[in-house]
């Protein structure tokens, strides 16, 4: 039988050369989308937008720039010192057909996109659309992230170092109001998966280095990798379950007795690496939402729960957050006139990291840009916004002069640099009195995890992590999460689509679109535990009948 920390070498070194083979068909088919298809021809595919100018610029989602981009007008507007100015009147004309959409994260690039091609070097921005319509794109720039700062290590357990290199610590990172881009008309065009691979390799290189001795996944990793190591497979007997269901409460809820069993399966069976899964309509969200929520009340737990897509994110905290004022509202109905004490350690502290374009409106105030402008002490913070926007329009305005705008420039980066320095502080303490904190796969990485530190300024990790919809996650993508936690649930259907792999290379669809989910049910399946995986057997959704 092969080692833990060989099966953990092979593992690493196979996923990073098919994520680069992956990588390099997503790189071939973006340069077929951008650079061969032309707006005469209608071979675009509505993959992107040309010939657009920025219509329209103001301050919004928390302190962001937003930039509104409409059709371009057939004649150049440009200032005598060949400078472009942005406009303020939007054009009327519909835009062309296109499949852009809210929650897209997009480059801005001038002259249409000429030159963009992989190897040139090419003056852009980007940022996340936050609005559509017929006659217009708006996209919130990035730049000025709550928390975050330039390259980000992907785990936050281990920085990635770079020789001869400034990081985006040691200067100020570009701002997200700088303009112009270069000179109209832009295209928009969907930001490559460069950044998003990076990430990965980067947790998978954490995972190498440490490997079962890892200073806190060091469990979940042996977990994966020995997975019918005789210490994780200890069964718990009906008696023992029944009376942790007890201890739990959960009878109070409106789980099932299959629900029921799963969630005190992940909150005490001695395997690391617990699976919940079950065909749709089965109650998988509602289940996890009841887990976090035991997890923190009555084991006082702090949980990370993430997912392959921002829906699949919010739909987890819309669930866990209804759920949550239901039941406080119906203890403080019971409790009037009561004096008995509740068995309640904790009350549910909620943070969305991800930029609030990405988000559901109805969730919004449980982002952490949103939990930072409500906090005390931000006063300062709202007037340096203010002036924000007032420089801002100064620099957008196609009649200033030169000289003003370099003053608003200066300005801007100085309020933005006082913004920051000001919110990081309020950041880490937000983090620190949190207990769920929920995020995307890929956004696990972020840098403000980092901030998450106890009263002894040591780092604070996770007692659970939680990743729903784990059967279409990348594997790779999967340990950015789980690195961070000391034992770990998987929620999803292995019997359902696998990941999207790009590559038709059929090796690469085989081995890369195999999930962590699927071979730790396979691994599962082999062994005579039943206490490591738990199938939700309640259909809710489907008619009798299917």
């Amino acid at each position: 039988m092969v080692s833990a920390e060989v099966a953990i070498k092979d593992f690493v070194s196979n996923q990073k050369r098919l994520l680069e083979l992956e990588l390099r068909a997503e790189a071939d088919i973006d340069d077929v989308k951008i650079n061969t298809q032309t707006k005469e021809e209608g071979r675009d595919g509505g993959y992107l937008l040309r010939s657009l100018d920025a219509v329209d610029t103001s301050v919004g989602l928390y302190g962001r720039t937003v930039v509104t981009f409409g059709n371009a007008p057939q004649e150049s507007n440009q200032s005598d010192n060949g400078t472009s100015n942005i406009r303020r009147s939007q054009s009327s004309a519909l835009l062309q057909a296109h499949r852009l959409t809210v929650g897209d994260e997009v480059k801005i690039l001038p002259n249409n996109g000429k030159g963009s091609q992989r190897g040139k070097k090419s003056k852009h921005s980007g940022g996340v659309i936050c609005a559509v319509d017929d006659v217009s794109v708006s996209v919130a720039l990035f730049g000025g992230d709550v928390g975050s700062t330039k390259n980000q290590s992907s785990s936050g357990n281990d920085s990635t170092k770079k020789q001869g290199k400034k990081t985006g610590t040691e200067e100020d990172p570009p701002d997200d109001g700088e303009m112009p881009w270069g000179n109209p008309p832009y295209a928009l065009i969907p930001k490559s998966n460069v950044d998003v691979h990076q990430k990965m390799i980067s947790a998978l290189d954490d995972l190498e280095r440490h490997g079962v001795s890892h200073p806190v996944a060091g469990d979940i990793i042996m977990a994966a990798f020995e997975p019918n190591n005789p210490k994780h497979n200890t069964e718990m007997t009906r008696s023992r379950i029944e009376a942790l269901e007890s201890e739990c409460n959960l009878a109070a809820t409106r789980l099932d007795y299959s629900q029921r069993e799963a969630v005190v399966m992940a909150l005490h069976s001695n395997s690391p690496i617990t699976l919940i899964h079950g065909p749709p309509g089965t109650g998988k969200t509602t289940t996890v939402a009841e887990l976090i929520r035991c997890a923190v009340h009555r084991k006082g737990w702090r949980v990370l729960v993430a997912a392959p897509s921002n829906v699949a994110v919010d739909n987890v905290l819309d669930r866990v957050m209804s759920l949550e004022n239901e039941k406080q509202s119906s203890d403080t109905s019971k409790r009037k006139g009561a004096s008995k004490k509740s068995s309640v350690k904790s009350k549910i502290k909620a943070v969305r990291l991800g930029h609030p374009a990405r988000i559901q409106h109805g969730i919004q105030k449980y982002s952490l840009e949103s939990l930072v402008q409500a906090s005390e002490g931000t006063e300062i913070v709202r007037d340096c916004r203010s002036e924000l926007k007032e420089y801002l329009k100064t620099l957008s305005n196609a009649k200033s002069r030169p000289s003003e705008k370099r003053v608003a420039y200066r300005e801007m980066k100085s309020l933005k640099k006082e913004i920051r320095s000001r919110e990081e502080k309020v950041v880490g303490e937000i983090l620190k009195d949190s207990n769920v904190v929920l995020a995307t796969n890929v956004g696990a990485a972020s840098s403000v995890f980092n901030r998450m530190r106890d009263s002894k300024r040591e780092p604070i990790s996770f007692d659970l992590v939680i990743i729903d919809e784990a059967a279409q996650a990348l594997e790779a993508s999967c340990w950015i999460s789980l690195l961070r936690g000391k034992r770990a649930v998987l929620a999803g259907d292995h019997k359902q689509l696998p990941p999207t792999i790009k590559c038709s290379v059929r090796e690469v669809q085989r081995d890369l679109g195999r999930t962590l989910f699927e071979r730790m049910m396979v691994a599962y399946d082999k062994s005579d535990s039943s206490c490591r995986s738990k199938m939700l057997e309640v259909q809710y959704r489907m008619d009798q009948d299917i």
